[in-house]
């Protein structure tokens, strides 16, 4: 899966609940907030590597709070806190 529609789909094919759908589409929706703009080094969204992540974790049927961490595991060090790219920091920490 490429997208969030995508993964949704996986995920009822592989008959995860609508608690867990619920879960991971928040998760996706965060993830745009804080990849919005930002692209992959073959001109794809960022969010499309981090569907991919997710994907390949529905595949192995893990629990739907590691697709949701698989969805967001870029944000501390790339994701768009508001201030700009700027990797660690003790404002991205707290939030």
């Amino acid at each position: 899966a490429q997208t969030n529609l995508q993964l949704l789909g996986q995920m009822r094919r592989a008959d995860y609940g609508e608690e867990a759908l619920d879960l991971v589409a928040r998760a996706y929706a965060v993830a745009c907030e804080l990849f919005a703009g930002a692209h992959r080094g073959s001109g794809k969204p960022f969010v499309c590597h981090l569907a991919g992540t997710a994907s390949v974790l529905a595949a192995l049927r893990s629990p739907p709070e590691m697709l949701a961490a698989a969805l967001l595991h870029a944000a501390y060090l790339q994701g768009d806190f508001g201030a700009g790219w700027l990797g660690p920091s003790e404002v991205k920490r707290d939030q």
